[in-house]
Formats: C-alpha cells, structure tokens, sequence
C-alpha cells in the first residue's frame, strides 16, 4: 500500500507538472507572437522589388519606401527629415535579412509617427542589430533593430505615438525616452527622443554571422529561400 500511495503521488507530480509545461509554452508562444514586429514576414518580402534572379534592389527599395513616406506624410501635413537613417550602402559580409528587417522597422516606426499626426519628425538613425538568445541549446534566436528618432510635437500625439508602439499588431520595445519642453509656445511644444526596438523572433542564428563572399554583389541582396 505504501509503495502503491507513492507511485500515485509521483503520477500527480507528474501530471501537475505537465499541464505546468503546457501552460508555459502557450505563454511562451502568446509573448512572442505579441511581441513580434514582423509577422507576415514573407508578404512583406513579395513586396518589394527585385531582379529576375529573385535578389532584392535594396537601392530602389529605399527609394520607394521614402517616396511612399513622403506621400503618406504630405497628405498628414507632417514634416521628415531627407534622410530615413538607413544607409544605401551595403557591406560585402553583410547579411541581407539584416538590411532587409532594419529597413522594414524603420519604415513601419515612420508610419505609425505619421498615424499618429506627429507634427514633424527632426532625425531617424538606425542603430546595430543586437542578438538575442531565446535558448542556448537552441539554433533560433531573436533580433532587436534599434532605432533613434527624435520629433516634435504637442503632447497629445506623442501619447498616441507611445500606445501604438505598445499594441500587439505594432509593438516595439521602448528603450529610451526623453521629453523636453520647447521655449517657444505653440502647437509643436514638445521635443522627444525616442529609442525603439523592433523585435524579429525565432530566426536561425545563421542570419548574423558574415555573409560568404560574392563576386558581384552590387546593391543587390540575395534573401535565402525559407
């Protein structure tokens, strides 16, 4: 009888600790869809432009990505800077999802400034991606594309600005923020600086090591196929 009592307390630890497990990975999978900033990663890839060797343009994908800002802010009477903070440059090791999600979160951080009627939008720089281990055992990792973007605005928009950047369908993790009162009055009372990061999630570790060489890469990045 004793022998039987322990076996069926070992079964309910067992049990209990199962449906712990379960519990844990659904919030596991729930936390990283939430904070995801690229779901729908391989739309958002169909549409941008490239060659008939499947490589993207990254030039000409930085030009329409600017001339469709321009437009969206026009018509929201917002201000940009000429420059998105992205370089048209690109390295010989580079890897090409790099450059391709940095382009992406910046491009989206812009849109939801001009959602969110920032009156006018001073700088953008986008900074270094950082890799960040989801299991050491594990080939998958996730990558933060930080970018600095400092703007002008009544406070209003700014708070609007901040709960966009927390929703699920648009998250980025907000690493700094400094709020300074302009001396002037008027409706662009505010300067802010904002330090965001856009948030790429379970991607092969592969992506940030050096890309092989190429004899003629150009300005054109080859995305692997998934």
């Amino acid at each position: 009888l004793h022998v039987r009592g322990e076996g069926q307390g070992m079964a309910e630890a067992l049990a209990e600790a199962t449906a712990r497990n379960r519990a844990l990975v659904a919030e596991y999978d729930y936390l990283r869809t939430r904070v995801d900033a690229f779901r729908g990663r391989n739309a958002i890839r169909e549409t941008l432009p490239t060659d008939e060797d499947g490589r993207i343009d990254f030039k000409l994908a930085l030009f329409e990505a600017r001339e469709q800002l321009l437009a969206m802010a026009a018509e929201a009477k917002v201000s940009l800077p000429e420059d998105l903070g992205v370089s048209e440059t690109i390295g010989t090791e580079e890897r090409a999802e790099l450059r391709l999600w940095q382009l992406v979160a910046t491009v989206r951080l812009v849109q939801l400034a001009i959602d969110a009627r920032i009156a006018v939008i001073d700088s953008i720089e986008s900074g270094e991606p950082t890799a960040l281990d989801l299991d050491q055992a594990s080939a998958q990792i996730a990558v933060e594309f930080p970018t600095r973007m400092v703007v002008r605005c009544a406070f209003e928009p700014l708070v609007r600005l901040l709960n966009r950047l927390a929703r699920e369908e648009s998250f980025y993790a907000i690493r700094k923020v400094r709020v300074e009162r302009m001396e002037s009055h008027g409706s662009e009372r505010l300067e802010a600086e904002l330090v965001v990061g856009a948030l790429l999630v379970e991607v092969n570790r592969s992506m940030i090591q050096p890309e092989p060489p190429l004899e003629e890469a150009g300005d054109m990045l080859r995305v692997p196929a998934r």
